[in-house]
C-alpha cells in the first residue's frame, strides 16, 4: 500500500496519483517500488561457489592431468593406480623413493592426500578458500607428474 504524502490517503501499490486528492506521487517512491529486494551480501559479493562449479573445476585438473598423460606417454595410463607414487619421488633420493612406494603400497598414502584435498574442497564454501585449496591440488598434481616421469626413467634402468 502508498500512502499519499499530502492527505494520508491509502492507495494502491501500482497507482500513480492518489485516489483521494489526486496528488501525483512522487519519482523517489516509484523508483522504491521499482527497486528489486536485496540480495544476500554474501551471494552479491561472490563469496561463495556452488557444488557443480566445484565439481567442473575438480573434473578440469584431472582431465588436464590425463591429457598431458596422453600427449606426453599414452602407455603410462596403464599405470593409473600407481599415479601418486610421483609424490614420493619429489622427496630427497625420490627416484629410488618412488620405486619402492610403487612396491610397497605406498602409493595408497598419495591418493589419501588426494582423497583429503577433493573432501575439503568440497567442503569448502568460501570461493576464496576454494581457490587457495584448488590451486594447491593442481600444484601437486603437476608435481606429481614429474615425478611420475623421474620414476618411470629410474625404473627403466633398473636390470
Amino acid at each position: 500500500m502508498k500512502t499519499c504524502s499530502h492527505c494520508q490517503a491509502d492507495n494502491g501499490d501500482d497507482a500513480t496519483m492518489c485516489c483521494k486528492c489526486g496528488k501525483e506521487f512522487s519519482i523517489a517512491k516509484k523508483l522504491e517500488l521499482r527497486t528489486p529486494p536485496e540480495q544476500n551480501s554474501s551471494e552479491s559479493d561472490g563469496e561463495s561457489i556452488s557444488g557443480p562449479a566445484k565439481l567442473g573445476y575438480w573434473f578440469a585438473a584431472w582431465g588436464c592431468v590425463i591429457l598431458i598423460v596422453l600427449v606426453a606417454m599414452p602407455a603410462y595410463l596403464l599405470a593409473a593406480p600407481f599415479f601418486p607414487v610421483g609424490l614420493f619421488a619429489l622427496i630427497p633420493q625420490g627416484d629410488e623413493g618412488g620405486i619402492e612406494a610403487m612396491m610397497t603400497g605406498g602409493f595408497i598414502i598419495g591418493w589419501a592426500i588426494y582423497m583429503l584435498l577433493s573432501v575439503i574442497m568440497f567442503k569448502t564454501k568460501n570461493r576464496g578458500l576454494f581457490f587457495f585449496i584448488y590451486v594447491m591440488f593442481c600444484a601437486l598434481l603437476l608435481l606429481n607428474l614429474a615425478g611420475c616421469y623421474r620414476t618411470t626413467e629410474a625404473a627403466s634402468h633398473i636390470q
